[in-house]
Parts: structure tokens; C-alpha cells; sequence
């Protein structure tokens, strides 16, 4: 016996979960809809520092992800972006204060892009 579970990881603009407006619109979406277990985690990007780990908590994210490696277009709002060194430590003391993980993508992208050329 097992449990079904769906765990979203949004980045792209129009579903990106930096913020607790995008995680309700989500999870009421697929309430009465779904017949499994739903969870959503939250994204660290350097404009939500001021406020919005904590909305996100209160959402009911299970979790934060941010990314050290190069994302996001910073011409797009609300797209998501890498975190500088200031943002991710604290947006890390803020995690912290909510019990919750983070999870970082930390790949390097000059080296991903030279192996992909080069092998």
C-alpha cells in the first residue's frame, strides 16, 4: 500500500509559487478535483524577503526551493530568479523560523554548458 501525492515545483512566471496569492489559486483549483494528496512548495527569490516566507507558511507550503545556479529573466515580474548570497542567507534564517526545508538547485551552468558542448 502506498500514498498518492502530487508535490508542484512551479518556476515559470505564470505558476511560480513565490507568493501565497499563487499557492491558493493552486491548491483551491484542484480541490474536490483531486483524489490525492497535494503539497506545494514555496519559492526563495530575493522579492519575497519582506514578508513572504512567512505568507507562504501560512499558505501551507511543505517546503522552500531556491535556486544558487542562474535562473529566471529578470525583465519578467514575478518570474523565477536566482538568489544572490544576501538573499539566500536570509531567506535561510527565515526559513529556519518555519520549521520547513530548503531545498537549492546548485548547479553550475558554465560547466553544464561546457560539457554539453565539449562532450
Amino acid at each position: 500500500m502506498g500514498v498518492t501525492s502530487f508535490i508542484e515545483n512551479a518556476v515559470k512566471p505564470s505558476t511560480s509559487d513565490t507568493d501565497k496569492a499563487s499557492i491558493e489559486v493552486k491548491f483551491e483549483a484542484g480541490k474536490d478535483e483531486l483524489a490525492v494528496d497535494v503539497a506545494s512548495y514555496g519559492g526563495l527569490v530575493p522579492y519575497n524577503l519582506n514578508g513572504g516566507i512567512q505568507e507562504l507558511d501560512e499558505a501551507g507550503v511543505i517546503g522552500y526551493k531556491a535556486f544558487i545556479a542562474t535562473c529566471g529573466d529578470r525583465s519578467i515580474e514575478g518570474d523565477f530568479q536566482d538568489v544572490d548570497d544576501y538573499s539566500l542567507y536570509e531567506g535561510m534564517k527565515q526559513i529556519a523560523k518555519t520549521g520547513k526545508i530548503l531545498s537549492i538547485h546548485s548547479e553550475n551552468c558554465g560547466h553544464y554548458r561546457s560539457f554539453r558542448t565539449n562532450c
